[in-house]
């Protein structure tokens, strides 16, 4: 229990990161709208490509960061 704790509070301080890193992005407005409009279990897909879910120092996204972050970006 202690162990799932943690990773949910490692993936919740991980999607600020996405959420901060999707601001930087040029084309912020147009894929936010993306994001909003596609059906929740497509929106952390979408994360994934933008490469908002992406933490430097790392070459992959993780999922799981990219749903928390899609949550946050659609709210």
């Amino acid at each position: 229990m202690a162990a799932d704790q943690s990773k949910a509070e490692v993936v919740t301080a991980l999607s600020l990161i996405c959420v901060d890193q999707s601001k930087r992005d040029p084309q912020l407005a147009e894929r936010v709208a993306a994001i909003k409009t596609a059906s929740p279990w497509n929106r952390g897909d979408l994360v994934m490509k933008n490469g908002w879910a992406t933490m430097p120092g790392t070459m992959e996204g993780n999922s799981q960061v990219a749903k928390d972050c899609a949550d946050k970006i659609a709210a």
